[in-house]
């Protein structure tokens, strides 16, 4: 369990690391960035800890029996603590506090659904090319995950903010608070219901289109 913990902590951590820096230096490439240190990150903790980085991905997990509920909240726990360390640590590199927030002419519907409907998307290409029988064991599924959460970037961050991950979102809103002026709050509800609404109709969806996978597949 250690491993696994340890894994999900370095590998969200870094997540976190690469949005906040690329966000507060105004890089262009940011989405490409966060894409390319994903995709390094899960070939490196895929398998050991599956390489969740996301508690909506962890819930997705969980509904499918591909995680004992036992590690459901340390999984959880872990990526929030890393989000927070990682949004630390990317204001004292940069001496600016990350905010995680839509766009100020976004409305809250199209706020929610983005969030929810990416989310989605992500836990379900997750699902299907990480632990569907008829595909596990493939070298490609870091690559996969990593061109969803770069659509999703390009096509819904500057709108949303393009989090698709609650710890993502909780970590620097928290930090945001502590050391920030607070103005990130108002949307984390959103950040925390969207996307683990997203993950568990993944879960749902992935059952559909794959009615013969056994619990924990």
């Amino acid at each position: 369990m250690a491993a696994k913990l340890l894994t999900e902590f370095l590998g969200t951590f870094f997540l976190v690391l690469t949005i906040g820096l690329t966000v507060l230096i105004g890089s262009t490439y940011a989405p490409f960035a966060i894409a390319g240190v994903l995709i390094g990150a899960i070939y490196m903790g895929g398998h050991i800890s599956r390489a969740h980085y996301n508690p909506a991905v962890t819930l997705a997990f969980w509904l499918r029996g591909g995680i004992p509920g036992s590690q459901v909240v340390p999984y959880m726990g872990v990526q929030v603590l890393a989000a927070i360390v990682a949004a630390f640590a990317a204001d004292t590199i940069t001496g600016d506090v990350l905010q995680v927030m839509p766009a100020e002419e976004t409305g809250l519907g199209a706020f929610f659904l983005l969030e929810l409907l990416f989310t989605f998307l992500l836990a379900l290409v997750i699902l299907n090319v990480a632990i569907a029988p008829t595909t596990r064991g493939n070298d490609s599924y870091g690559l996969a995950i990593g061109m969803v959460v770069l659509g999703g970037a390009l096509a819904a961050g500057p709108i949303s903010g393009g989090a698709f991950n609650p710890a993502v979102a909780v970590g620097p809103i928290l930090v945001d608070q502590m050391i920030g002026d607070g103005a990130s709050l108002a949307g984390l509800w959103v950040y925390l219901v969207a996307p683990f609404s997203g993950g568990a109709l993944a879960a749902l969806a992935y059952g559909v289109m794959n009615p013969d996978a056994p619990d924990g597949a």
